[in-house]
């Protein structure tokens, strides 16, 4: 309850925020919370979204004097980050989640396995921001899959959320995330897909390169300049 306490104040001056957690609190009308899940894969997209569907979720489950535990869905794909798959299993831990685990070559066959493994599951948070798309696609914060893919209701609360606020709401909420975003890295794909950022590169008074921290950009545009064209999730 502490953790939705410090949210709710942060959202009384943060509107993104608020709207976050009506998102959220509005999927948990039309879904059970046992007929929802999360995809995490360690980013701080959905890290940012994982702890508020927790908050909202432990406040509405102490309402009903019901215990939670939330699943997550994790899609490893082939040349993940070691890093990554570590912060994962900690998060577990720490949420105390029902995790899902595939091991498959892309992240709709993942979806496939979670369609037939777990058929009660209709809708899954995402960390999906507006950011991720090409000016002037349509998406809301309610959406199905596309047709060719399983089909489940795709739930997008931080869509509206920038760059900066991702960073502003882990940091001022003092969430843990995955180490790889204080070497460079500002978004996480596969280790063939993905190299630390050069806008973050510096040289100290010797000449020797090191890399600030994620939150230093201050532009969407720079944050994917180091990842290759990729069809599955990012970070």
């Amino acid at each position: 309850m502490e953790s939705l306490s410090k949210i709710i104040k942060l959202a009384q001056n943060s509107r993104h925020v608020q709207e976050s957690i009506d998102i959220i609190e509005e999927a948990f009308r039309r879904y059970k919370i046992e007929n929802t899940c999360i995809s995490f894969n360690g980013g701080k997209d959905c890290t940012a979204v994982l702890h508020l569907v927790h908050s909202v979720a432990t406040k509405l489950s102490s309402s009903n004097n019901n215990d939670v535990r939330i699943t997550a869905f994790y899609a490893q794909l082939p040349d993940h980050f070691q890093e990554e798959s570590k912060f994962v299993q900690e998060t577990v831990k720490k949420y105390k989640l029902n995790l899902l685990q595939y091991s498959t070559n892309s992240l709709k066959d993942s979806l496939h396995r979670l369609r037939s493994d777990v058929p009660t599951i209709e809708a899954i948070f995402i960390g999906t921001r507006r950011d991720d798309f090409k000016p002037g696609t349509q998406m809301g914060p309610f959406e199905p899959t596309d047709n060719s893919w399983p089909k489940f209701m795709r739930v997008n609360p931080i869509l509206n959320w920038s760059y900066v606020q991702v960073w502003d709401f882990i940091r001022q909420l003092d969430i843990p995330y995955c180490d790889l975003y204080n070497q460079g890295y500002s978004s996480l794909g596969t280790q063939k897909n993905t190299s630390k950022n050069s806008s973050l590169l510096r040289y100290d008074e010797h000449q020797r390169p090191y890399y600030l921290p994620a939150w230093y950009l201050t532009s969407a545009r720079e944050e994917r300049i180091s990842r290759s064209s990729s069809n599955d999730t990012s970070s």
